[in-house]
């Protein structure tokens, strides 16, 4: 795929040439050995490796001489690291075995453990909470095979519930989550759900009063707002401009993107803080390659 080099006519007028430029600029990381990467990502400074030799490291790149080896249960050593959820805050991480479980690591500890009530959930994703602290993860979705979405909270390592809150009618994978409130009161949530098939969202009140029987946003995905919908094809991606970010100044002015098989869609992500009974209108563009 060609990719054209970015028309500065095409820039928001309030942000500048070189803003832009800051957005592109890549810096090399060094190691004083050679290693080979099978998976790695990275959120708010902090680089976690999953190497094909079984180790994980974590490296925070404003200190990255301190290289801190994680140590994954010994149960779980012989097993290959398939994927590494981090949460944005790089406070919390949830890596995949390819035993189909998982193994959990908060942001002081090197020494994962093993999260028993999401063996064999198929995670493809996690919506993260914007209230999570350094010891919990609050309230957050599993995106699953088959278009099961649990909700979960992780405190001192440990799953304090697992509950189903979500069934894709299609039962398509869910490839991406992403939930942030839309009031000033927290109980109001939007929630963005893209599967293999389509972009989805809710918008609604949250369960107040713990978790309950049923989850947190069991209510919300009952009888919250659901917006647009789009047939598409498989192996598709999404991607949201980040929360804090210098050169937007209020959160209306972010946008996401959804890569499918053949397009790519993209538009304005609209969460004002208006009254929760006002329809909130969500457009994607779609755009031919």
């Amino acid at each position: 795929m060609h990719c054209a080099s970015p028309n500065l006519s095409d820039v928001p007028p309030d942000i500048s040439s070189d803003a832009v430029s800051l957005l592109f600029r890549l810096e090399k990381v060094s190691f004083s050995y050679e290693i080979s990467v099978s998976v790695m990502d990275i959120k708010n400074n902090i680089l976690i490796l999953a190497l094909h030799t079984g180790k994980l490291l974590r490296m925070d790149l404003m200190h990255p001489s301190e290289i801190q080896d994680l140590e994954v249960p010994r149960k779980q050593k012989s097993s290959i690291i398939g994927k590494i959820f981090l949460s944005p805050g790089g406070q919390h991480l949830v890596v995949e075995t390819g035993t189909n479980e998982y193994i959990y690591f908060d942001v002081h500890t090197t020494r994962g453990k093993v999260l028993q009530r999401l063996k064999g959930l198929n995670i493809r994703c996690i919506g993260w909470n914007i209230h999570a602290t350094e010891a919990s993860t609050k309230d957050i979705l599993l995106g699953c095979k088959e278009g099961n979405i649990f909700e979960t909270c992780i405190e001192m390592g440990e799953e304090k519930y697992v509950k189903r809150v979500y069934k894709d009618q299609d039962n398509s994978d869910i490839v991406g989550i992403y939930m942030e409130d839309i009031s000033q009161d927290i109980h109001y949530r939007y929630i963005i759900i893209v599967t293999e098939k389509k972009v989805e969202y809710f918008m609604g009140r949250m369960a107040q009063g713990g978790q309950g029987e049923e989850g947190m946003t069991r209510e919300l995905f009952v009888s919250g707002h659901k917006g647009l919908e789009m047939a598409e094809m498989k192996n598709s991606q999404f991607s949201i401009s980040p929360v804090e970010i210098e050169y937007y100044e209020e959160i209306n002015d972010r946008y996401i993107a959804w890569l499918s098989g053949k397009d790519i869609f993209y538009g304005s992500l609209r969460a004002f803080d208006v009254d929760p009974s006002e329809k909130v209108n969500f457009t994607l563009t779609h755009l031919h390659m």
